[in-house]
């Protein structure tokens, strides 16, 4: 998938309630677990941004995160452009979250087309891919 107009967009704001149980910093605040690293090294998040960069060009990538999240997405999302990360107000919901990006990037490209990644599934077998 490539061409002047193919975005990828990875998703990124949700609360990871599901595994907060293993997902949680060692003074006790649970991390969204997209913020997690599984392996010791890089984020499920920059697992996510590495593997858009072998689909589209880095600058038509961009990552839909939430306000409340900003610790942990900052550092993360250092090298992204600023215009390419999207903030949701709150987490409202996969759909909403992919809406709204959708929408970001079309505002930005009308022609524009792409990939949804979400940010919270480990790949353990990349070449594999």
């Amino acid at each position: 998938m490539t061409g002047e107009h193919v975005w990828s967009v990875v998703l990124a704001g949700g609360d990871g309630t599901r595994l907060r149980a293993l997902t949680t910093a060692p003074c006790g605040t649970p991390v969204p677990k997209q913020f997690c690293s599984l392996q010791g090294s890089r984020t499920l998040l920059e697992d996510a941004i590495a593997r858009a960069t072998g689909v589209v060009k880095e600058e038509r990538i961009c990552a839909i995160v939430a306000q409340q999240h900003r610790r942990w997405w900052m550092p993360a999302l250092n090298r992204m452009a600023a215009r390419n990360i999207i903030v949701q107000p709150r987490n409202k919901g996969t759909a909403i979250g992919v809406l709204y990006a959708i929408l970001s990037v079309l505002a930005r490209d009308p022609q524009g087309r792409g990939l949804l990644l979400p940010a919270d599934p480990f790949v353990g077998d990349e070449v594999g891919l």
